[in-house]
């Protein structure tokens, strides 16, 4: 699971407009996200800055799990690009804890 993320996040930039320096922790460009012909994200577009803080807020089925998804490398955008900026790293806890072993501890399951 490790080396597929890696190997998402480690991918050749695309030729972009936005400098991606030491201080641009995540960029998100024209990304979109359809399932069965609903856009759960459509061409979204989203920079973070060193020492800025985002939330993600909005009604169920907005697709914030799916964003977070992406994130993680858990799930690919149809479109767009998806980069971490440098020595960024991302964790992931997934909602759903039913492939949990119940005699396993948090740092067993990571």
């Amino acid at each position: 699971m490790i080396d597929k993320m890696r190997e998402f996040f480690e991918r050749e930039p695309p030729k972009r407009s936005v400098n991606l320096n030491k201080n641009v922790v995540l960029y998100l460009e024209d990304i979109s996200v359809s399932f069965d012909g609903f856009k759960a994200i459509d061409a979204l577009n989203l920079y973070v800055m060193k020492n800025e803080l985002r939330c993600i807020i909005g009604p169920n089925g907005a697709g914030k799990s799916t964003l977070i998804k992406i994130l993680a490398g858990r799930l690919a955008p149809l479109a767009g690009d998806v980069h971490l900026g440098h020595d960024a790293v991302v964790a992931y806890y997934d909602q759903d804890t039913s492939h949990l072993r119940d005699d396993g501890t948090p740092f067993s399951e990571i």
